[in-house]
């Protein structure tokens, strides 16, 4: 990881607070695990983008925050939008909020996931020269060359 996705966490970690507390105060019978895993994975995720600001490379502590984050909420988000009473005004609000913060933790659990990673070419049979590979040598072949039966 970067100083760069440790910047992205910290943003994260602050709309992932703020719009979990946002759906409890929409739809509070619906929203507490929303609330407590927005709070608690925030608070991670804050923790993991000051770690990462600071120049601490290891993706362990977001990983472990975002999975259980992302799960929740696509237990809340189907909880949300499935519940069909009609006595919460702002049920609908709540889960358009709700989708949205799983969207978010989606993206950001797949930016950190794949942070370093390349996708160029096949690295594992470079070319030598002008792009013929040569086959490797035999055992016989090596012991051949050095001279041994």
């Amino acid at each position: 990881m970067n100083k760069a996705i440790g910047v992205q966490l910290l943003g994260f970690g602050a709309a992932s607070i703020g719009l979990g507390c946002l759906v409890y105060f929409l739809a509070r019978p619906l929203a507490l695990p929303t609330l407590i895993a927005g709070l608690a994975g925030g608070t991670l995720c804050l923790v993991a983008g000051i770690r990462a600001v600071l120049g601490v490379t290891r993706k362990t502590l977001p990983l472990l925050s975002l999975i259980p984050l992302t799960i929740v909420l696509v237990s809340q988000a189907v909880m949300t939008w499935g519940a069909g009473t009609p006595e919460i005004p702002a049920r609908r609000s709540a889960s358009l909020v709700v989708c949205l913060l799983l969207a978010l933790s989606y993206l950001m659990l797949m930016r950190v996931a794949y942070a370093g990673s390349s996708y160029v070419g096949n690295a594992s049979r470079p070319a030598n020269g002008g792009g013929k590979t040569t086959p490797p040598a035999s055992a016989s072949a090596v012991k051949e060359a050095a001279g041994k039966p």
